[in-house]
Order: structure tokens, then C-alpha cells, then sequence
């Protein structure tokens, strides 16, 4: 009798959470995203690497860059002022405490619209590590790749997938 009290309630936890989950694709998203047609990209560091801090920041943005590239409906553009909305990439390090520690290094885009500053999205990508340079730069190319990706998506009104 308790296991089917207990996979009652499971499953009472487990159904709202996918009712959002399907609705979550349906609010809609800033329309600047739809609407900008050009973008400017900035170098926002790799903080807590070190010494290595510069390097990571150069590689990052590099890729970020080439991924943007990819994009059709956006074209890169060298001065902030001419764009329609203002990107940010830099490699994030959430560090938790309270005994667990949990290190998540992410490859962050932040997406600001350029005439008002206002915050329009912030996405962030899994960084896997690497003992090695040249891993490392695949690691942000596949990261950069994926961000250039939920940009697309938010592009055409949708939010990006989980």
C-alpha cells in the first residue's frame, strides 16, 4: 500500500512539471530578437582562470565570434553604436559552498538591446574541461556552436530547449 501511495505522489510531482515544461516554449520572448539585423559581440573575461585568464578570454571570443558567423539573420557589426543588439561572451565559474562544493563552467552570451541597455536574455552553455589548449578551444567551439544555436531559436520566437 505505501508503494502506491508513494508513486501516487511521485507522479503528482512529476505531471506539473511537464505541464510546464510544454507550455514553456509558448510565452513569448523579446522581439528584438526577430527584429535586429545587426549585432556587436564583446570580450566579458574569463574570471577566476588565473593567469590564463587573457588566453581563455582571446579563445572565447574567437569562437563566439566564428559561431555568430554561422548565423544568416544577424550580421556582425566592429562598433556598438551601429548595432541593434549587444552581445557579451565570457566563460562563467558558479562555485557553491556549504560543504558541497559544486564547480559549473559555463560559456556565457549576454544579450542586451542597444539602444535602451535593457537585459534581453542571458544563455549559457556547459564548458566540459580540458587538460589540453587545443580540447579546450574545441570545447568552446562546440559551446559556442550550441549558444549561436539558442540564438537562432530566440530569433524566431521561440525559447531554446533545455
Amino acid at each position: 500500500m505505501k508503494r502506491y501511495a508513494l508513486t501516487a505522489v511521485l507522479i503528482s510531482c512529476v505531471m506539473p512539471i511537464a505541464a510546464m515544461s510544454q507550455s514553456a516554449g509558448q510565452v513569448p520572448v523579446p522581439s528584438q530578437f526577430a527584429t535586429a539585423h545587426n549585432i556587436f559581440l564583446a570580450a566579458g573575461g574569463a574570471p577566476a582562470l588565473g593567469n590564463r585568464a587573457k588566453l581563455a578570454t582571446n579563445m572565447s571570443y574567437d569562437s563566439m565570434y566564428h559561431a555568430l558567423e554561422t548565423l544568416t539573420q544577424y550580421h556582425l557589426v566592429a562598433n556598438p553604436a551601429s548595432s541593434d543588439l549587444a552581445m557579451e561572451t565570457s566563460i562563467h565559474v558558479a562555485v557553491g559552498n556549504a560543504g558541497n562544493q559544486f564547480n559549473s563552467v559555463s560559456l556565457r552570451l549576454v544579450v542586451r538591446d542597444t539602444k535602451t541597455q535593457t537585459l534581453l536574455w542571458i544563455l549559457d552553455e556547459p564548458l566540459d574541461g580540458a587538460f589540453r589548449e587545443k580540447t579546450f578551444q574545441k570545447n568552446l567551439d562546440d559551446a559556442a556552436s550550441h549558444l549561436a544555436q539558442d540564438l537562432k531559436v530566440l530569433s524566431e520566437g521561440r525559447e531554446p530547449q533545455v
